[in-house]
């Protein structure tokens, strides 16, 4: 049985020639019109990865860096107009990050396989924020442990309260996200929050929640609760030492705010 190879052309880039297929599509994309399949031509050298294998990732325009991200195209485009497209459905880096699986296998042109990269991308960035505040004291107010929420809580589209549990040197024990709602609340049960303190024998908690709308401004209902969480936690030596609501890549701290 004969194996039909995929049609190449070969492009000189001044000193090699560089074969480009001209049909390459991610699994689960659709497939490109009749007669429109488009290939990217460019010289090895000019091609993302031999840039920034040479100048540095920082050289690369977003849509390169997605490019590298998604591998191939998706037979209609190559990778680099994927990620152009892709940046501009998503309203940029941010709004393509927190996408997750399924919102990102719907997008026209990627399938699961571009789908999974980018949810390793994103979780990557995650353990990494996370490792970051494992590295010292959780504090008040701490940039660390909100470029950690930030990443943690980018993707989810409904309410998700939960808890930073610390020990008596305020180094982080466990991240628990305790309760899940609908896209402006969550149902949050005190009982619940202790216990799991008590679980993992917690002496502070920096709280956290998201606020899905985008706007990161505490409700008064947001204040009550808190107040109400600090004196429950009080009753079994547990400390709050923050608070801190997410919306998107913004977040407010109850600690500077002088809500706590």
């Amino acid at each position: 049985m004969t194996t039909q190879r995929p049609a190449r052309q070969h492009v000189q880039d001044g000193s090699a020639a560089v074969a480009v297929p001209l049909l390459r599509r991610d699994v689960g994309s659709p497939p490109p019109p009749p007669g429109e399949v488009v290939a990217s031509i460019v010289p090895r050298h000019e091609q993302p990865r031999e840039r920034l294998l040479r100048l540095g990732a920082e050289a690369l325009r977003d849509a390169e860096l997605v490019a590298l991200v998604l591998r191939t195209g998706d037979g209609r485009r190559d990778a680099v107009a994927l990620g152009e497209r892709l940046l501009e459905c998503h309203d940029g880096v941010q709004g393509l990050l927190r996408q997750g699986p399924r919102s990102l296998s719907r997008t026209p042109g990627v399938g699961p396989t571009k789908a999974a990269a980018f949810v390793a991308a994103r979780e990557l960035q995650r353990r990494a924020a996370l490792e970051e505040i494992h590295a010292g004291p959780v504090l008040s107010g701490s940039v660390a442990v909100r470029r950690f929420l930030a990443v943690h809580l980018a993707h989810h589209e409904r309410e998700v309260f939960g808890v930073l549990l610390l020990s008596a040197r305020n180094r982080l024990i466990a991240v628990d996200d305790l309760f899940r709602g609908s896209v402006d609340r969550a149902a949050v049960y005190p009982r619940e929050v202790v216990k799991t303190c008590l679980r993992h024998n917690a002496s502070g908690v920096v709280l956290f929640h998201n606020h899905p709308s985008g706007v990161p401004e505490p409700s008064p209902s947001d204040i009550q609760l808190t107040t109400r969480l600090q004196s429950v936690l009080e009753e079994i030596d547990v400390r709050v030492l923050d608070h801190v609501v997410v919306a998107g890549m913004e977040q407010v701290s109850f600690a500077e705010r002088g809500l706590l």
